[in-house]
């Protein structure tokens, strides 16, 4: 996957738009976060509001920017919820 460009983010949509990829597999031990989807589910949104409601005082673009640059850095087949959130984490 191409980097993806984490400037000038004002929506998920902002990400999610610059790839593409179907999720197949949810729920399992196996779950990766998927940095790239929107066809109906969308894993990014859903992050955006579970981190909206912990750093209350962040702004959403800086949450925006972070969630980018956090799918720039772990691979996809590396990317579990858990390093994920990680990332988030060390990055606020």
């Amino acid at each position: 996957m191409n980097k993806l460009n984490c400037s000038d983010l004002d929506s998920v949509r902002d990400i999610t738009d610059q790839c593409d990829y179907d999720d197949s597999v949810t729920g399992d031990s196996k779950d990766y976060v998927s940095c790239c989807q929107d066809n109906g589910y969308n894993e990014l949104e859903n992050k955006l509001k579970k981190y909206q409601s912990i750093y209350k005082n962040i702004s959403v673009a800086k949450l925006l920017k972070v969630m980018c640059e956090c799918c720039n850095e772990i691979e996809h087949s590396k990317r579990t919820h858990n390093k994920y959130d990680e990332c988030i984490e060390k990055k606020n």
